[in-house]
């Protein structure tokens, strides 16, 4: 056989055939080469077929791997956040001499949802936080940043000019509450 009819037959029936060729004598029969080829097409398709069961078995695993981990997700977000409540609405009253405080979740879907603080001070509506003065602002910052400090306490503390918008109850206030903070860490640096 000439090298361009090989060429051709290598082009026009792929390269099944054109190995077929070159290894066997043109004696060789069409219906050796197609059972050649089912026999091929027959044992690729049983290597897919288990590829895909493996793919899917791995799906599966990963598909309950999620739900696993959205559920302890969702778990220990709820537990966390109603016990920074509990926190909070101990907290709070301390810092104002009254009011009250806590965290709404901005929907039902607890990983998705965003946290709303509401602040409620002596005397004042139920406002969302940006509505508060600078000291009812940094007061209620305080009552929620120490109340994630009584929940998980670090080994140090801090806090930087937190007293620049406060009057002289509200540091008399705070510095009780940044003594009473001081017992749970080992360090606390406060800069006036």
């Amino acid at each position: 056989m000439q090298e361009s009819s090989f060429s051709l037959i290598s082009q026009s029936c792929g390269w099944h055939f054109a190995y077929f060729w070159e290894r066997n004598s043109a004696s060789s029969s069409v219906i050796d080469y197609w059972a050649y080829c089912a026999a091929s097409a027959e044992k690729r398709k049983e290597e897919i077929n288990i590829q895909f069961e493996e793919l899917e078995k791995a799906l599966t695993t990963l598909q309950n791997a999620i739900k696993k981990i959205d559920l302890e997700s969702k778990t220990k977000f709820k537990d966390t956040l109603d016990n920074l409540n509990i926190k909070v609405s101990e907290l709070f009253p301390k810092l104002f001499g009254g009011g009250f405080a806590k965290l709404e979740l901005t929907s039902e879907d607890l990983l998705e949802a965003g946290v709303i603080f509401r602040a409620m001070p002596p005397g004042k509506k139920n406002v969302n936080v940006s509505q508060l003065s600078g000291g009812e602002k940094a007061l209620s910052a305080i009552s929620l940043v120490f109340s994630f400090f009584s929940l998980n306490p670090a080994p140090f503390c801090i806090l930087d000019e937190v007293d620049a918008p406060l009057d002289d109850n509200n540091v008399d206030r705070y510095c009780s509450m940044v003594e009473e903070i001081s017992k749970m860490v080992k360090k606390c640096c406060v800069v006036f």
